[in-house]
């Protein structure tokens, strides 16, 4: 028989160090806020998690480096002003990223 879920790194839960994951055989162990899900949609690995927030983050320090560029070069005004809604617009889905992740995690 497989050992029951353990607590791991970061408060993640796995069956084991092979599935690295909860799997079928383990669900029922989940707590009942998560016991509904499909086993296909449990929480991703939190490596990946640490690379679409690593992503996002980018995403947005590229978009405010590229606009304060501009900006000290005395580029286009609506160059900045474009630059500056992307970043806005980037920063509130970089938010969301990183609140999923928090509560996928918790």
């Amino acid at each position: 028989a497989d050992p029951p879920l353990q607590v791991g790194e970061g408060g993640s839960r796995q069956c084991c160090r092979l599935h690295r994951r909860p799997c079928r055989d383990h669900v029922r162990a989940l707590p009942v806020a998560r016991r509904d899900l499909p086993v296909a949609v449990l929480p991703m690995s939190q490596s990946l998690q640490n690379l679409i927030v690593a992503f996002a983050l980018g995403a947005v320090t590229l978009v405010l480096i590229l606009g304060l560029f501009n900006m000290m070069r005395g580029g286009s005004p609506n160059l900045s002003q474009k630059l500056m809604r992307w970043r806005v617009g980037l920063q509130f889905v970089a938010i969301i990223i990183v609140m999923g992740t928090l509560w996928l995690r918790s």
